[in-house]
């Protein structure tokens, strides 16, 4: 609203200048005119550099919050103590299919910066299932839960405060770079509401 107040202003002065210019011939009104014409040509700049939207980019960053929004996978991540307690592995559906599905041309931000924080993004969440599948054990009695042994904490406890602070420290990482993301795009207008 700023700019467009800015851009009314310049155009009148633009005029004023011009009727100046025509009454009376010398350098004011040459100079008013020409000051007027430079600050149209920047807000000019400044309107078209503020608002150009990538529709690529809007529509894959609203796929994105509604394949792995804050309410799922990442809060439970974020939240859930890896220590020996049994987790349902539907719980991170969301981010199994991420690391999955997205790695296509099309799953690709043409903003460079929101390509870096999804490539790294994904490749965060490939290395924190990797490590969670080979440091976890699916429970016997329920084969939907999985857990850090949690005999590992008396038979072996420098592992299991490894293991444990690894997908803490990892899990960390990447609710750090979904908010990250989600606050860029955010910020870039690319949320549809």
């Amino acid at each position: 609203m700023k700019l467009i107040i800015i851009r009314y202003l310049t155009i009148f002065g633009m005029i004023a200048s011009g009727i100046w210019l025509g009454v009376e011939c010398s350098w004011e009104p040459i100079t008013v005119l020409f000051f007027s014409l430079a600050g149209f040509i920047a807000s000019d700049v400044t309107l078209t550099r503020k608002h150009p939207v990538n529709e690529h980019d809007r529509e894959l960053f609203n796929k994105f919050l509604n394949e792995l929004p804050y309410n799922g996978s990442i809060k439970f991540i974020n939240e859930w103590n890896m220590a020996g307690w049994q987790f349902k592995r539907n719980n991170l559906d969301q981010v199994v299919a991420i690391s999955e599905k997205w790695t296509t041309p099309e799953c690709k931000f043409i903003n460079k910066k929101l390509e870096e924080l999804r490539s790294k993004l994904h490749n965060k969440i490939k290395k924190y299932l990797t490590y969670l599948a080979t440091n976890t054990w699916v429970i016997k009695e329920n084969p939907d839960f999985s857990s850090v042994p949690s005999e590992w904490e008396e038979e072996q406890p420098k592992r299991f405060q490894e293991v444990v602070k690894n997908l803490h420290d990892s899990a960390g990482e990447i609710v750090e770079i979904h908010r990250k993301l989600v606050e860029l795009g955010i910020k870039k207008g690319l949320k549809k509401y």
